[in-house]
């Protein structure tokens, strides 16, 4: 049974049931998705809906998951929300998170690799070093699609996010045959080095920029959505961040971390003189 309180859940396995996932065809899933090996039980079904549990193993990642679906919803994204698991019986585990997993009945659901045929090989921007690289959105035919990526992306460069790898992206098409992301998810490598703030540059499967000047213009002169966006998120300070999660979970910010986050956001100068030119 799932009991709620300030989002907070205690898992009574008894009472749920972990399906054989290899055999479940309702949620689409691919052995990508899982490891039933390693985490024993990654879904469970309650009251009609699957769930994801997902262990963490530092408070930061924890921290971060939580930031990214708050920053997702206050520029209008999709993403799954998340509860925090305790009782979930792994002595390894600092924390589980749980969310309800985003894949709807009748949608299916796809990996970047496998829907457009692009190699997870980041050694293209490498080589070239451009400060600004949009080759691959460029040819997306869904608008829907390219707005999903524009919105996802821009807060990952918000939190210097490093891990947008084409596992931590899904495509997602609906019963009309309408393309977009999936709801946004893995989240846990924001704000991850502080030794990275001043060298860094965002990737995912289909784009690149470079955090400096030059290239954030290029960003946001290329998709001037993103002025919208940054907007907003620059808005959002260190005390906003701790105050929502420390209202809605039962746990409180670490100073070190919040002094992290402090400083990495002084980081983001250079966009804020780029959003005003």
């Amino acid at each position: 049974m799932i009991y709620k309180d300030k989002r907070i859940v205690k898992l009574n396995l008894n009472n749920t049931y972990c399906a054989n996932l290899l055999k479940t065809d309702d949620l689409n899933l691919d052995e990508g998705v899982f490891n039933l090996q390693r985490t024993m039980l990654e879904y469970i079904y309650y009251d009609g809906c699957w769930y994801h549990i997902k262990p963490i193993y530092r408070i930061e990642f924890l921290y971060n998951e939580l930031i990214g679906s708050y920053l997702m919803h206050k520029i209008g994204g999709r993403t799954v929300d998340y509860l925090i698991a305790d009782d979930y019986g792994r002595n390894d585990v600092f924390y589980n998170i749980i969310s309800k997993c985003y894949r709807e009945k009748g949608y299916k659901y796809y990996g970047v690799s496998e829907f457009n045929g692009l190699k997870n090989d980041r050694a293209i921007y490498d080589r070239e070093r451009k400060p600004f690289d949009d080759r691959r959105l460029k040819k997306l035919g869904s608008e829907q699609l390219k707005e999903d990526i524009l919105k996802l992306s821009a807060v990952d460069i918000y939190m210097f996010q490093t891990d947008r790898r084409f596992k931590n992206i899904t495509l997602e098409l609906d019963r009309e045959n309408n393309l977009r992301l999936s709801k946004g998810y893995d989240y846990e490598f924001g704000f991850n080095s502080p030794l990275k703030y001043d060298n860094f540059f965002y990737c995912n499967p289909y784009l690149r920029v470079v955090h400096n000047e030059e290239g954030l213009t290029k960003m946001i002169d290329a998709y001037p959505e993103f002025k919208e966006y940054f907007d907003i998120l620059l808005k959002v300070d260190i005390q906003e961040i701790k105050d929502y999660i420390e209202s809605n979970y039962p746990i409180v910010m670490e100073r070190d971390s919040i002094i992290n986050r402090e400083s990495a956001l002084k980081k983001h100068d250079v966009l804020q003189k780029v959003i005003k030119r």
